[in-house]
């Protein structure tokens, strides 16, 4: 789920050049807002994105975005 959630990341971010929502990201990957926070927390400690906590639309991509076909959890 992590993985699906940074590709989700990457796909919105390149296409509307601005970072999604909580709630956008938990729509987007079926998934509940607690959820999105428990693998955006995983995504941060492993260096992948960056965020500010109090800010919203603040994800900020670290990583390179692969393609979804590469992806693996």
């Amino acid at each position: 789920m992590t993985e699906t959630i940074f590709q989700f990341l990457c796909t919105y971010i390149h296409s509307r050049n601005v970072s999604p929502t909580l709630q956008e990201i938990a729509d987007g990957c079926y998934v509940g807002v607690t959820t999105v926070v428990y693998h955006l927390d995983k995504l941060e400690k492993r260096g992948r994105i960056s965020r500010d906590s109090n800010k919203h639309r603040s994800i900020r991509l670290l990583d390179t975005c692969k393609p979804i076909n590469d992806a693996v959890d």
